[in-house]
């Protein structure tokens, strides 16, 4: 195919140290995939063994599927269609990934924004790639495959057509960002924001902002930081990179700060610099840093203010990112994609300010990998919580109790906090307490499952 990026048999086998067990050493390989669910017709299927499945026990599926090209670590009976297929043996088929990824990635002339951050991620990649995309062809990190499985995976999948790459890095541990940006060599790297998130992992915010700056220190070509200079943790360490410094902010001087901003019910509106005038059908003033780090890169690579605003005036966010779900009446926002303490204040502050003819509910749901201050956090969003304009308290989850002891010593009445086991138990109290006109924000760590609370009650509720 013209605009592929091709790879041999011999290719892959010389840089894997594999073996050829079935095939020719000149058979082909252009696009790759780990899961045989997503798997395409004619894509190359990597068997890698998870920690709850293995690749190789979904081979014939895969073969069914079309796929003709396999990389195995261990043995596994393929008689029956072994000299249809090409079968290379390696040691170590995660580690293979990443051998895949880094001849891709050699192969190509694109250039490459990495993006990383305690929040925002994944929206700033997907306003960004938006903005791009009317100017540029553009490759992106599917969903939030920002790990060392995703990223990889997205730069397997890389061609020779694509200009721009944007990749999100994920991580809980320090030298994590190291690993996946040797592999990506980014030109340009964002990071949205640094907040205490993943504490069980890092002893102080300090050392997140060091592992986040990881990034930075590892940027290739054009070496341009792109930081959130509202975050304190990274003023010393922007002081000594030796590229070029791109700053955003709210609060904090910087070459794009937001003034003027005004939320709405349904959406957000502010000024870049005083004068540009961004509009976006969006709710939550968070989203204010993402637009504006998206906004910071595009400029850089020349891509004008009338491009950039008609594409963030399109955007839509993900599903469980602040996604507003009505129920005949009744108003969700399912928030429930992650959390952490800043991400639950700030949707704390969103739902504060919105108009409502009715109650405002929220359910809080467990914080995550906050380590010893897993308590402190809880109970200072529990106290959020009761200084807000929030009228009913549900939470749920191992944790959650924390939030219902700070939310009462601080005013809340008794009566609007309650402590449940499970998402079934919220679902319950939610069919008695909601009524039309209410407005119900679900927020809580991805392994909470708020989203089946929403399921859950709109196949149950009868106004």
């Amino acid at each position: 195919m013209k605009n592929s990026i091709s790879l041999r048999a011999k290719d892959i086998i010389k840089k894997t140290k594999g073996k050829l067990l079935s095939g020719s050493l000149l058979d082909i390989a252009t696009d790759f995939e780990i899961d045989s669910r997503r798997l395409k017709k004619n894509q190359a299927f990597i068997a890698i063994k998870g920690e709850y499945n293995d690749g190789h026990d979904y081979i014939q599926a895969a073969y069914k599927k079309g796929c003709r090209f396999f990389i195995i670590s261990h043995q596994v009976s393929l008689e029956k269609i072994a000299s249809k297929i090409t079968i290379i043996k390696v040691k170590n088929t995660h580690r293979a990934l990443f051998d895949i990824a880094a001849l891709k990635r050699k192969k190509s002339k694109a250039k490459v924004i990495g993006i990383t951050g305690s929040c925002g991620k994944t929206t700033t990649k997907e306003m960004l790639s938006l903005i791009l995309s009317g100017s540029y062809k553009v490759l992106k990190t599917a969903g939030n495959f920002n790990n060392q499985y995703g990223l990889p995976l997205t730069l397997c999948n890389l061609q020779a057509d694509h200009q721009i790459v944007v990749l999100e890095m994920g991580m809980n541990r320090p030298r994590e960002i190291k690993k996946l940006n040797k592999l990506a060599e980014a030109d340009i790297g964002i990071i949205t924001c640094v907040h205490p998130v993943h504490l069980k992992f890092f002893k102080s915010i300090k050392e997140i902002a060091k592992a986040k700056w990881e990034l930075v220190q590892t940027l290739r070509g054009l070496k341009i930081a792109v930081v959130n200079a509202d975050s304190q943790q990274l003023k010393p360490l922007i002081k000594k990179h030796k590229g070029k410094v791109v700053t955003f902010a709210i609060d904090q001087a910087a070459d794009y700060k937001a003034s003027d901003i005004v939320i709405n019910n349904n959406s957000l509106n502010f000024k870049v610099n005083g004068f540009q005038k961004i509009a976006l059908d969006l709710i939550g003033g968070f989203n204010v840093d993402n637009a504006l780090a998206a906004i910071a890169v595009a400029r850089e690579l020349k891509v004008s203010y009338a491009i950039i605003k008609r594409k963030l005036k399109s955007y839509k966010l993900l599903p469980k990112r602040m996604q507003r779900i009505d129920c005949k009446g009744i108003e969700f926002i399912n928030d429930g994609y992650n959390a952490n303490p800043k991400s639950v204040g700030l949707a704390l502050e969103s739902i504060s300010l919105r108009q409502s003819n009715g109650k405002k509910i929220i359910v809080l749901a467990d914080m995550l990998e906050l380590g010893a201050s897993s308590r402190r956090y809880h109970e200072c969003i529990g106290r959020a919580v009761a200084h807000s304009k929030i009228d009913i308290l549900m939470t749920y989850g191992k944790y959650a109790g924390w939030y219902c002891e700070a939310a009462g010593r601080a005013g809340m009445p008794k009566k609007n906090i309650f402590f449940l086991k499970n998402n079934e138990e919220v679902t319950s109290l939610l069919l008695k307490k909601a009524k039309k006109g209410d407005i119900v924000l679900l927020k809580g760590s991805r392994l909470m499952k708020t989203e089946e609370i929403v399921e859950c009650f709109m196949n149950s509720y009868i106004p």
